[in-house]
């Protein structure tokens, strides 16, 4: 967006890009028993959860991550948990039907903002499917303060906040193989879901707090009136 601004004719010293954050304290994974969500929407412990929270709208490309689940549903005891609720459901609904996988996907519905922190903290993996060149998605920085491995689509909004293989995963963006190939090497890896997890939360802690958004235009409005 910023390119785009400035090939109108504005000078890029006057556009700042400030990407989403999240509230640490609220998105603490020490806060949360896994174990009782689990429970509560009847998904066995044992069970490695993939999941998702937003709305199901075209631009989520929610068929995206339902075919690429349905490509490594037998390499392990998966479920797919799909949060919220949105146009697209009884599509994406049917489409699990065509593919055979409806027995695992969980639909939990909408659910109050107070409780999503719990349910990405019974995640095993946590994928955003679709995005786009402008858009931060504040599910990522939800996602990584939880302290959860995240697979996401390879735009620059993303790769600014994601170091691939360190505390996040990118695929190539609408690739079915590229995301299942990702998928299947890490449900097979707890380790390194593990190790990146802790690494994007300490990035979150580090770079991407509400806070510190409000310092950095705190900031940006005292070099422009003392300028």
């Amino acid at each position: 967006l910023k390119n785009q601004i400035v090939s109108l004719g504005i000078d890029p010293d006057k556009i700042y890009v400030i990407p989403n954050g999240v509230d640490e304290i609220f998105f603490d994974p020490h806060k949360y028993d896994s174990k009782a969500t689990r429970k509560h929407y009847g998904v066995e412990p044992e069970s490695l959860v993939i999941g998702f929270v937003g709305s199901f709208v075209g631009w989520h490309n929610l068929q995206l991550l339902i075919k690429s689940f349905s490509v490594i549903v037998e390499e392990a005891n998966l479920s797919l948990w799909l949060v919220g609720q949105g146009a697209q459901k009884n599509y994406l609904q049917n489409l699990c039907l065509q593919l055979g996988v409806a027995d695992k996907v969980n639909w939990t519905g909408q659910v109050p903002h107070n409780e999503v922190p719990a349910i990405i903290n019974a995640f095993d993996l946590c994928v955003i499917p679709g995005a786009n060149d402008y858009r931060s998605p504040i599910k990522l920085f939800e996602y990584m303060a939880m302290g959860k491995c995240v697979l996401a689509p390879d735009y620059e909004p993303i790769r600014s906040v994601i170091k691939h293989e360190y505390n996040g995963f990118v695929f190539q963006p609408s690739k079915k193989e590229d995301m299942a190939i990702w998928l299947n090497r890490l449900i097979r890896n707890k380790n390194l879901r593990d190790l990146t997890g802790k690494n994007a939360r300490d990035t979150i802690l580090e770079k991407y707090l509400w806070r510190y958004n409000a310092e950095k235009v705190v900031d940006i409005y005292n070099s422009i009136v003392t300028a």
